[in-house]
C-alpha cells in the first residue's frame, strides 16, 4: 500500500518538477534588410536517388549557395550577410 502511494504520488509530481519552458532558451535577433534579395543563388551540388516505388519518383539532395550584393544590406545583429549555404531536399 505504502509503495502505491509513493508511485502515485511520484506520478503526480513528476510534470510540476521536469516542467521547462522552452521560450526561455529563444532569443530573437534583428534582422535589417535594405534594398534588393539576393543577387546570384547557385547549385553547387546535386543529387538525385530514385526511389524505385513508382516510375520517374526521385528524392533530390542539393546544396545551393546564395549570394548578396553589396546595395542589398541584409544584415543580422549589425553584421553584414554576404553569402548563405542550404542544404535541401526534396521529393
Amino acid at each position: 500500500m505504502r509503495l502505491n502511494a509513493l508511485v502515485v504520488a511520484v506520478w503526480i509530481a513528476e510534470p510540476l518538477l521536469f516542467v521547462h519552458e522552452t521560450g526561455l532558451a529563444q532569443q530573437k535577433f534583428p534582422i535589417e534588410t535594405k534594398g534588393e534579395g539576393q543577387t546570384g543563388s547557385k547549385y553547387t551540388q546535386q543529387l538525385a536517388i530514385d526511389v524505385g516505388d513508382l516510375t520517374g519518383h526521385q528524392i533530390r539532395v542539393v546544396e545551393i549557395k546564395r549570394t548578396y550584393s553589396e546595395e542589398t544590406k541584409l544584415a543580422i545583429m549589425g553584421v553584414r550577410v554576404r553569402y548563405c549555404q542550404m542544404l535541401c531536399t526534396a521529393i
